[in-house]
């Protein structure tokens, strides 16, 4: 009997113990505990190239110190940026509550998940002319992002505010780019601007700059339209601007560095700071009431002043303010 009673007061005394134990750990261990428990879970789904890995890299930074659990998900060498082959990727353990693409190719590969968490990508040029978005009424996740392009409005602002007396602004463009002319076009006709859109491409630029020649362009805006644009064309395209007297507004600082009027772009490290604003309102929120492309926050816009005095534009300093970068100097 008293064997019995010591045996139910040691354990007593030891649940005492444990009690007493748990109390003496400080609470930050408890909510560091819970929190651990609860961290938003974010795959990072990336290609192969330098670019997108270095990319996924700064992201998971990011998202970690933000508080976020990562999981980096480099695609398969089989994968394809179509719909009919199988997806190459797969999670293993807790399905993400996010997930975060890099580039066209895994944005394509995650879709193929059967899944209904919200996908958000980066890193994609002409995002409206994607190929992911069609058929969306197949699709069972929510899909958003943040563009590499500026907001068309951003560029009509710039090209109204230098050339106010601009009317038609021509447009080389592939059957890729379509959709992209066509927001193009809803921005500068809010602006009393007409867009003139010229299919193209490397090989046909000489036929596009004779039509320009011949329907009055006051001026050409370049998409980034690989199909258009590689180093030869570019060239050839600033060298009708300057020769003709016409400006030619672009996508990016090298190439208003190289000799065009001007432009406004951002860069890579804004594009991401966006992303990853964008994948925390997201997992906070939910992606309801955010449009499917979000364009960069922090832009740049940059003038040529040599280009402008070749062809013949006037620039006072009023006209350009403080925010606008001067090449040519």
């Amino acid at each position: 009997m008293i064997q019995a009673r010591n045996q139910t007061a040691r354990k007593a005394m030891a649940a005492l113990f444990a009690t007493c134990c748990l109390c003496a750990l400080p609470l930050q261990w408890f909510s560091h505990a819970a929190y651990a428990a609860s961290k938003p879970l974010v795959a990072i789904v990336y290609g192969s190239s330098r670019t997108y890995t270095d990319a996924a890299d700064v992201l998971e930074q990011q998202l970690t110190i933000r508080g976020y659990e990562c999981t980096l998900v480099p695609l398969g060498a089989e994968s394809h940026a179509d719909k009919q082959t199988p997806a190459s990727i797969e999670f293993s353990g807790r399905e993400p509550d996010i997930v975060l693409t890099v580039g066209v190719a895994a944005t394509v590969d995650a879709l193929k998940l059967d899944s209904t968490r919200p996908i958000v990508f980066c890193m994609i040029p002409n995002a409206l002319d994607a190929p992911f978005w069609k058929p969306a009424e197949q699709r069972k996740q929510k899909v958003l992002g943040v563009s590499l392009d500026t907001d068309p409005a951003e560029s009509v602002d710039l090209m109204k505010r230098v050339c106010p007396k601009l009317t038609n602004v021509a447009v080389l463009h592939t059957r890729r780019t379509l959709e992209s002319v066509e927001a193009l076009r809803q921005a500068a006709n809010a602006e009393g601007l007409k867009i003139v859109a010229i299919e193209s491409d490397k090989n046909t630029l000489p036929n596009a700059l004779e039509t320009m020649e011949s329907q009055s362009i006051d001026a050409v805006f370049m998409l980034p339209d690989a199909g258009v644009y590689n180093a030869a064309t570019i060239k050839r395209l600033l060298v009708w601007g300057i020769r003709h007297k016409k400006p030619v507004w672009t996508f990016s600082d090298r190439i208003v560095n190289a000799g065009a009027l001007g432009g406004v772009y951002s860069n890579t490290d804004a594009s991401l700071a966006d992303t990853v604003n964008l994948v925390d309102r997201v997992a906070k929120n939910g992606s309801s009431g955010i449009p499917k492309i979000v364009y960069p926050t922090a832009v740049r816009r940059g003038i040529n002043r040599r280009t402008a005095d070749m062809i013949g534009l006037n620039l006072s300093q009023a006209t350009l303010g403080q925010d606008i970068e001067l090449y040519g100097e």
